[in-house]
């Protein structure tokens, strides 16, 4: 149980990465793609029961304008985010409106506290979408874009950056949170 699961929630797709149990690489598992009939959360149950998780890193998008921002959409557009995402912080993030993207994650890290009992540590996944489609777009080039493996890489995009940072908030490998 010394393992961290990092989502990058979207409103259609939520990629989904792991780390090593020493947390020093982190991998992309299968993206869960929303449908109905298939419920996220029961897919979180399981992984949850595994066992295997200490931790739950949640993605969270500090330059969430009220969805005018979706990492689901073509990316673009926005080459000035992470200049806004900088200014914003993650606190602004944290206190977002009801409603927002922003609003919807954190509601889902609430559940994951009280109902999976693990920890959750937000952390800014601003442009780890964009990132992925770039990595992408350049080993790929002239294939169709597989919307998917976007989201599996930006989770694990996000996953690293959180444990290059040294994982804070996260328990330590004893169970203790650092």
């Amino acid at each position: 149980m010394s393992s961290l699961l990092a989502i990058d929630y979207g409103t259609k797709r939520c990629g989904l990465a792991r780390s090593d149990s020493n947390r020093i690489l982190a991998t992309g598992l299968p993206t869960f793609e929303k449908r109905p009939g298939r419920s996220f959360h029961r897919h979180l149950r399981s992984l949850a029961e595994s066992g295997e998780y200490a931790c739950v890193v949640l993605g969270l998008p500090v330059n969430d304008n009220d969805d005018d921002f979706d990492h689901d959409d073509d990316h673009d557009n926005h080459d000035n985010a992470a200049n806004a995402a900088t200014s914003v912080g993650l606190d602004a993030a944290v206190n977002a409106p009801p409603g927002s993207l922003s609003a919807e994650i954190q509601s889902l890290g609430g559940w994951i506290e009280r109902e999976l009992g693990l920890s959750v540590v937000y952390w800014d996944e601003t442009l780890t979408s964009v990132e992925a489609e770039s990595r992408l777009r350049m080993a790929r080039r002239g294939q169709r874009r597989d919307k998917g493996a976007i989201d599996r890489l930006a989770a694990e995009i996000l996953l690293q950056e959180f444990l290059d940072a040294g994982s804070p908030g996260a328990p330590d490998l004893a169970g203790d949170r650092s």
